[in-house]
């Protein structure tokens, strides 16, 4: 009894150590989009290599007629956007002015004529760890109401007078770009112009007001 045992163990033994011989194929394949790598893995090639992915469709790992045991890892990675408020560095604030400085917009009938000022303000709010009280060259992008401009005289003005407020600016479909040298952190950098009404829009689009850093574009936005 103790012979057949003995033999019984070591046939079992034998299979075992052919089933670890590791001779295996492995196969990496999308469900319906078909094979994406197969590996080929032995005694003297039994590492595998990371490969990525698009996770377009179920993936599925399959060995087929294969001896060996080897082991699959698979991480799946989910790439998200952040909030505006966790990429954000700026605090904004947009106003529309009457020519008497008090808020809204008084509507004139005829178009073209004056409906007031718009004010944009954005200020710089650095890291915890940023040492710098101003933000780098900046970029102010003022997207207008259907059926507004902005008064080209007045950016000319804002762009070559002494304060020099911004260093260029730039109206391109519907959009104020405005450059700006840089945005402080202990006040609001405020920049005003006329608007005009070009013709009347039953349904309004929002305006927008987007400002980044020009190296760096985390965007903050708000609408109007």
């Amino acid at each position: 009894q103790d012979t057949i045992n003995a033999l019984e163990a070591l046939t079992e033994y034998s299979l075992l150590v052919k089933r670890l011989n590791l001779d295996m194929s492995v196969k990496v394949a999308y469900k319906n989009h078909g094979d994406l790598y197969l590996f080929k893995l032995t005694e003297d090639n039994f590492v595998g290599r990371t490969m990525t992915v698009p996770l377009d469709d179920d993936i599925y790992v399959s060995t087929g007629s294969s001896t060996g045991i080897a082991t699959v890892n698979v991480k799946t990675v989910y790439n998200t956007i952040g909030t505006s408020e966790e990429s954000c560095n700026f605090e904004l604030k947009i106003v529309p002015k009457r020519d008497d400085g008090k808020w809204s917009i008084c509507r004139i009938k005829e178009d073209g004529e004056p409906l007031g000022r718009l004010e944009a303000c954005a200020k710089y709010r650095p890291g915890m760890r940023e040492p710098q009280s101003a933000s780098a060259h900046a970029v102010m992008d003022i997207g207008l109401v259907s059926g507004l401009e902005a008064n080209p005289d007045d950016l000319s003005t804002l762009a070559s007078g002494v304060d020099q407020l911004i260093a260029d600016y730039e109206i391109k479909d519907g959009h104020v770009i405005l450059q700006i040298d840089s945005v402080p952190a202990d006040h609001f950098l405020c920049v005003g112009f006329r608007i005009s009404e070009l013709f009347q829009v039953g349904m309004l689009n929002p305006g927008t007001f987007t400002v980044y850093e020009y190296h760096a574009p985390g965007m903050c936005s708000i609408s109007s």
